[in-house]
C-alpha cells in the first residue's frame, strides 16, 4: 500500500458510501464488497501512518456498509483505530464518536 493507493481508495468510499441509502444500494455494496479487503487495507495503511484525518473519514465512510452486513465487529475495532490518533478535524472526529456509538 502506498499514500496514493490509500488516497484513491478513500476517495472511492467516500465516492459510493451516499449510495448505501439509495435506489441503487445493491450496485454500491457490490462495489464495496468487491474492493472490501483494498478498504481495510487502506484504512489500516491510513492508522500506521498515523494519517487521523483520512483513517476516520475512511472509516465513516464504511460505517454504514459495516452496519448493514453485521460486521459490527469489524466496525468496532476500525473505529477505536481510527479514533486512537491524535489530532485530525474535530467535528469529523466528533461525528465518527457518534457513529462509533451505534456500533458499540
Amino acid at each position: 500500500m502506498d499514500a496514493a493507493t490509500a488516497e484513491g481508495l478513500l476517495a472511492l468510499a467516500e465516492e459510493v458510501a451516499p449510495g448505501l441509502k439509495g435506489l441503487d444500494r445493491q450496485d454500491t455494496f457490490a462495489r464495496l464488497e468487491e474492493r472490501y479487503d483494498e478498504l481495510l487495507a487502506a484504512l489500516d495503511w491510513f492508522v500506521r501512518e498515523e494519517c487521523a484525518d483520512e483513517a476516520v473519514r475512511i472509516a465513516r465512510a464504511l460505517t454504514p456498509f459495516w452496519q448493514a452486513t453485521r460486521r459490527l465487529d469489524v466496525a468496532t475495532d476500525r473505529l477505536e483505530r481510527a479514533l486512537a490518533l491524535p489530532g485530525g478535524d474535530e467535528e469529523r472526529r466528533g461525528r465518527a464518536l457518534v457513529e462509533a456509538g451505534f456500533v458499540w
